[in-house]
């Protein structure tokens, strides 16, 4: 369980030769800035295979602290000196999703920024033709085990969320529901191989699971700074 069950997950296509320059930016003056508005900054990676992909994890207490909070953010000294820097790394900021966990144990752990630091971390995310049920939880877990038996850590299960975004400026994607698996192996073989796992495990489920076997499998390496305080 947390206090912070409000999960953004963003991708963001930057320009060739950008990512780095867009980390360093990002940690040297973006990471304490949003940390001290009261957002938990959970993890940044580059995606691997992916030259001109970042990926970033954001986790907000309540959708009222989220909007008071990002509000605080965009219109202060910590973005506003460097917002255009920023935006000049990104071709696409838009891919975002606001997730929740499936239950309030499945969040991602508190003390998750620094489980984050190290090894590498692969978000599963799943189509899925129905919210949460009995029966698509259960299969969930399923696949969660495909992952364990690869030496998978669990670090959290959730589902899209349809509550109004509080924060408009930046959009969240609505073509969900979406399942998001978010597990953490010490090495990559192990995760090539829990990958391999869940999908063999994805493909054996019946149709009536909901479950739709063209998942997207986001492998990250830890940046520099990833899961620091």
């Amino acid at each position: 369980m947390t206090d912070y069950p409000i999960l953004e997950l963003r991708q963001y296509t930057l320009y060739p030769g950008q990512r780095d320059v867009l980390i360093s930016l990002f940690e040297d003056q973006f990471l304490a800035g949003q940390q001290s508005v009261g957002i938990r900054v959970d993890g940044q990676f580059r995606r691997v295979g992916h030259d001109d992909q970042f990926v970033w994890l954001r986790s907000f207490q309540t959708m009222e602290q989220r909007q008071e909070a990002l509000s605080t953010f965009y219109s202060g000294a910590g973005w506003l000196p460097y917002r255009d820097r920023a935006n000049a790394t990104m071709i696409d900021s838009d891919n975002v999703l606001l997730l929740r966990p499936v239950q309030p144990e499945m969040a991602l752990p508190t003390e998750v920024n620094r489980r984050t630091a190290t090894g590498v971390v692969l978000i599963a995310v799943f189509p899925l033709d129905s919210t949460v049920s009995n029966d698509s939880l259960t299969s969930a877990l399923t696949i969660r085990e495909a992952f364990a038996s690869a030496g998978a850590e669990h670090l959290g299960l959730y589902v899209t969320d349809d509550s109004p975004n509080t924060f408009p400026a930046l959009p969240v994607r609505s073509d969900g529901p979406f399942w998001v698996f978010l597990e953490r192996f010490e090495k990559m073989p192990d995760l090539t191989s829990g990958v391999s796992s869940a999908k063999a495990t994805v493909l054996g489920l019946t149709e009536n699971d909901g479950w739709q076997a063209d998942g997207e499998y986001l492998v990250l390496q830890p940046t520099q700074r990833s899961g620091l305080e």
